[in-house]
């Protein structure tokens, strides 16, 4: 689906599924202490779904899906204009409890990955925001597809805003529905 919508959405760059564990997760684990403390854009060359390369000078959006804990599905958007921010897209909403966004939320290696690749606009923890404030997924297995409409929405150029106020468990039951009926074919 994601190539599907990379090749609706071009000025959105999809990331991989994979992308987080095999490129993120490994590659900070990989050499030595110090030189995991002293990466450059050059260790993390990335390319998105259409094999596109992701220039980190370009003010492109990056959407990206992770798994968290193997459990669940959020999706997050590398939002670079008018203000940079990291958008997380958790189908669940925002923690009543929660004040702010931590490395719980987020992986601490996402925002490692975009201090080093976007050096001009350091601080990606403090720029990381809920998108989803209100729990929209009530069921407790669709996650993933939720993330699936929030990437078709991020690829239309809606702001998170936008999708906040849009979806609810019945767009995303809609949305997995239609998805079946497109495999189906």
């Amino acid at each position: 689906m994601l190539w599907k919508f990379a090749t609706l959405y071009r000025a959105v760059h999809f990331l991989p599924t994979a992308f987080y564990h095999l490129q993120l997760e490994t590659g900070t684990k990989k050499g030595s202490p110090w030189r995991r403390c002293h990466r450059t854009k050059r260790d993390f060359q990335v390319r998105d779904v259409l094999g596109r390369v992701v220039d980190y000078d370009s003010e492109m959006p990056l959407v990206f899906i992770v798994n968290v804990d193997r459990i669940h599905w959020n999706l997050f958007r590398v939002q670079l204009e008018p203000t940079p921010l990291l958008q997380l897209f958790e189908p669940m909403g925002k923690l009543a409890s929660r004040s702010g966004i931590s490395y719980r939320s987020v992986p601490r290696t996402v925002i490692e990955w975009l201090d080093v690749c976007y050096p001009q606009h350091k601080g990606w923890l403090e720029r990381t925001v809920s998108a989803i404030t209100k729990k929209q997924q009530v069921s407790g297995f669709d996650c993933g597809v939720a993330c699936l409409l929030y990437a078709d929405k991020c690829g239309r150029g809606q702001s998170g805003q936008e999708i906040n106020d849009e979806i609810d468990q019945e767009a995303i039951t809609s949305f997995r529905k239609q998805l079946q009926l497109q495999l189906e074919q």
